[in-house]
């Protein structure tokens, strides 16, 4: 395993009865590299997916993450715990600036004494908390959601999936892993995504029908063979 990997992957296998999915599958992604995975309907590709996030359904093989590494995974159709406001899922994010100003309201409301004041202000300043409500804001808007009070349970796919990219990218994450990210999207939503995946400085594992997206925004192609 190469220790600057973020991701390593090493003879990893999967079969449903006779049927094999995948065989001895050995790659890794450094960091800011962005990997595409492409095959035929019902290779694998989603199965492959859901192994990384979870290596012990693998059947053979092993998947490592780098120590500490900040890992997320947009679902092929991304699911929201039921009577959730859109403010509730993108202030709920797991963004390390979002935890500090928590911090810092309970320190408040719990009358803290100086030290303990300057601590909760010191990871603000640590976390960059002080920005993350920008980003928030401006995550709602490039995404183009309905209002931040609106309940989440009657959201189009197309909603759900714009809903599930703007709480991605306010958390930041250094590997990022997404099952088909431009199904149910507009094309100048598919287009604003592709310009911001080009720049943007963390890792990418990739899987979509969509050839030209995916050779715009990734410089290395895995192709899953049967």
């Amino acid at each position: 395993m190469d220790i600057k990997n973020l991701l390593s992957v090493h003879k990893i296998s999967k079969s449903y009865g006779i049927k094999t999915l995948y065989k001895d599958i050995t790659f890794g992604i450094h960091e800011g590299e962005k990997v595409a995975i492409v095959a035929k309907n019902g290779a694998g590709k989603t199965t492959l997916m859901r192994t990384l996030m979870d290596p012990a359904t693998a059947d053979t093989g092993e998947v490592v993450f780098r120590n500490g590494v900040k890992l997320r995974y947009l679902e092929q159709q991304p699911n929201f715990e039921k009577g959730l406001t859109v403010r509730q899922v993108l202030y709920n994010s797991e963004h390390a600036g979002l935890a500090a100003l928590r911090q810092y309201e309970k320190v408040l409301a719990d009358g803290g004494d100086g030290d303990a004041m300057q601590r909760a202000l010191d990871h603000i300043e640590a976390t960059d908390g002080w920005n993350v409500e920008g980003r928030i804001q401006e995550m709602h808007g490039k995404m183009n959601l309905p209002d931040m009070d609106r309940v989440i349970d009657s959201f189009s796919g197309g909603e759900v999936k714009r809903l599930a990219l703007a709480q991605l990218f306010i958390e930041e994450p250094d590997l990022i892993l997404m099952d088909e990210p431009t199904n149910h999207l507009d094309l100048d939503i598919i287009e604003w995504l592709e310009e911001y995946l080009i720049q943007y400085r963390g890792a990418l594992l990739m899987i979509t029908h969509d050839r030209y997206f995916l050779e715009r925004v990734c410089g290395t192609i895995f192709e899953l063979e049967n």
